[in-house]
């Protein structure tokens, strides 16, 4: 069997292997099979064609994909949510680069379904608005081929676009920083501000109860789930603490009295989770008096509707 025979032959039980676990929540088997897809790079890269370097870039990047947000999932468990929140961001770059060099059709690998999840879970999060530097880039390289890149430059390469296994990207070797701004749909999403504690350590000051339900009612990582969000209308025994004269909770910037307290409620961002799995039985059932002393989040107040044979909640 000749070498471009051999590396044919293991990036197709690779894929096969990939698609056989696209259901599994195995961080271990993930890892073992981006391990299994790093070496085969390597290899295709030495001796392989342009088709079986980019074929085995695709492999690699999907399985550290499928790594990097089972790790997110694990961190929001264990109650590390900014962590989390930053392995999201690492999957969502590495998915828009899956989707950029279509090797393979975006719904093999289920890549369109993690996007999806990805996207779900950074709704959740209470994070609204994040630091965003701005530069003057003075002189970059292309990762490549090594050129300048500049309106002179002979480089071919496209950032983003693979070229024999390796991702093209701008190393920027001198940049001058111009300013910070606050924004609320960043190009970094890592960026979130923090305040400080009378120590000067970080406190993490957000409320992360919606994120928290989600977590504790999936049976896997890999669980189905569709939030959706709209408005509805939240009791004002919530808001005892709001007089007439303060801003109401409705965020509109109007006075409460002039606002939502003469209507039936305070009318806020409402969300409804459907689980496509049914939530574990050993959770307990949710009510509202037994959430709002933990709820001071602008984004949503909590009701657990669930029937006995429902698999949706309104939250």
């Amino acid at each position: 069997m000749s070498t471009l025979d051999a590396i044919d032959t293991c990036l197709l039980r690779l894929t096969e292997s990939m698609e056989g676990s696209l259901q599994s929540d195995s961080l271990q088997i993930w890892n073992e099979l981006e391990s299994v897809a790093t070496d085969l790079l390597k290899r295709a890269i030495l001796d392989g064609s342009d088709g079986e370097t980019n074929r085995a870039w695709h492999l690699k990047t999907v399985a550290s994909t499928r790594t990097t947000y089972l790790t997110s999932f694990q961190l929001m468990r264990s109650g590390k949510y900014y962590e989390a929140w930053c392995k999201l961001e690492e999957a969502e770059i590495s998915l828009i680069s899956l989707k950029r060099n279509r090797i393979y059709q975006s719904s093999e690998f289920a890549v369109d379904t993690l996007a999806k999840m990805v996207k779900n879970w950074q709704s959740l999060y209470p994070y609204a608005v994040f630091m965003s530097p701005e530069f003057a880039i003075k002189r970059e390289e292309c990762s490549i081929c090594g050129l300048v890149v500049d309106p002179w430059s002979d480089c071919k390469h496209e950032p983003g676009i693979v070229y024999r296994g390796k991702e093209c990207y701008r190393i920027v070797k001198t940049a001058e920083l111009l300013g910070m701004s606050l924004v609320p749909d960043p190009v970094q999403k890592y960026s979130v501000p923090f305040i400080k504690n009378d120590q000067g350590e970080r406190h993490d000051h957000y409320d992360y109860t919606v994120v928290s339900f989600v977590v504790d009612r999936l049976r896997s990582a890999v669980s189905g789930w569709t939030p959706t969000w709209t408005k509805a209308y939240h009791p004002h025994e919530l808001f005892k603490d709001i007089g007439p004269e303060d801003g109401c909770p409705c965020g509109s910037g109007r006075q409460y009295g002039n606002c939502c307290n003469s209507n039936r409620g305070v009318l806020r961002p409402h969300i409804e989770i459907e689980f496509d799995e049914r939530p574990s039985a050993l959770l307990p059932n949710v009510t509202l008096a037994g959430y709002k002393e933990r709820l001071s989040s602008e984004k949503s107040t909590w009701v657990d509707s669930r029937e006995s044979d429902s698999q949706s909640n309104n939250v």
